[in-house]
């Protein structure tokens, strides 16, 4: 399989779509998800229709991810992340995705990558242009889309600044157009909220009272586990080569590393509440990371059986307990 996806042929891209239906649409037929309606500050009908419709539910939400992967890939490509062109980024956003059930549901963050990866193109732009501010505002903008959908994702501009750091040296006119860009997308939600009269001021939630998974225990997040381990191993391999790649390349990786940080730092103390969708925001540098440390032919037999090990524990997560209750 890596072999097959260590190229940039469209029929990749269709091995990648094929296989993540193939591994997320059976779900809902096999073991139907119970319904999980998801707080959202501007779309809460939306979310609460999609929740009672599994099908609907669940092939959006397949949709979602497998447009964010191929748009994952199209930024690994166009900015040079990683120093062989693969789709192997795209298979392995799909597959981390699809690794505990309540990331086979459409839920707000599903939408947020997408515009955060949108950021992700502007801003790794920064580094080819002498008077970057316009592409500064548009990086800030798509961040401030994403937190349409998670008002915690605020949160993320500190984040943008830093990152605007790593990549040029900061201005105060870059600050502030960092500050109009991610508070516009939510200012003028919130104008047109007022306008026509909204009165859903419950689903405006800032702070989670407590962290939950599906099993109630971090234990439920085993696959994610695997993922993580992967990631630590792959900073390694990032570090040796790093100055082995081009200065743009070695600040791209910088963002990655520092956007995975701070994340997880997020997640563990200022999330949703939710551990099993609030994990996604970490997908983006994860499918980068496993993806620059599978990439190559050394170690193919290796490689392989850590690609297989990662399907097989994504499998597990999804459809162990209906197996096991097939053979009982």
């Amino acid at each position: 399989m890596l072999r097959l996806l260590q190229n940039i042929k469209p029929s990749s891209a269709l091995w990648v779509l094929l296989l993540g239906f193939l591994l997320r649409t059976p779900f809902v037929y096999l073991s139907p998800p119970t319904p999980h309606t998801f707080d959202s500050p501007f779309f809460p009908d939306f979310f609460r229709w999609i929740a009672h419709n599994p099908l609907w539910n669940n092939l959006g939400a397949t949709a979602l991810v497998c447009i964010a992967a191929l748009l994952l890939n199209r930024v690994c490509i166009n900015q040079d992340v990683i120093y062989t062109h693969s789709y192997l980024p795209a298979w392995f956003y799909v597959l981390t995705s699809s690794m505990i059930p309540e990331q086979l549901h459409l839920h707000p963050l599903l939408f947020a990558n997408v515009f955060i990866l949108i950021g992700f193109n502007f801003l790794f732009s920064l580094f080819l242009y002498e008077g970057p501010s316009v592409l500064i505002y548009l990086t800030a903008m798509s961040f401030g889309a994403a937190a349409m959908f998670r008002l915690q994702l605020l949160a993320l501009l500190l984040f943008l600044l830093g990152a605007i750091i790593l990549m040029k040296r900061i201005t105060l006119k870059d600050v502030l157009a960092t500050l109009l860009g991610t508070l516009m997308p939510v200012y003028l939600l919130l104008s047109v909220w007022y306008l026509f009269g909204s009165t859903q001021e419950n689903s405006l939630r800032f702070f989670p009272t407590r962290i939950t998974t599906a099993s109630g225990h971090i234990a439920g997040l085993w696959p994610y586990l695997l993922c993580l381990l992967l990631v630590f191993l792959s900073f390694f391999k990032v570090f040796a080569n790093f100055f082995k790649n081009n200065i743009r390349t070695r600040r791209i990786n910088q963002v990655l590393i520092f956007f995975f940080a701070y994340c997880l730092i997020f997640i563990l103390f200022g999330g949703t509440g939710r551990l099993n969708t609030d994990i996604s925001l970490l997908f983006i540098p994860t499918a980068v990371f496993i993806a620059y440390l599978l990439v190559g032919s050394k170690h193919i037999r290796i490689k392989s059986l850590t690609n297989l090990l990662l399907i097989l524990s994504a499998i597990g997560s999804l459809y162990g307990a209906m197996l096991i209750s097939f053979f009982e």
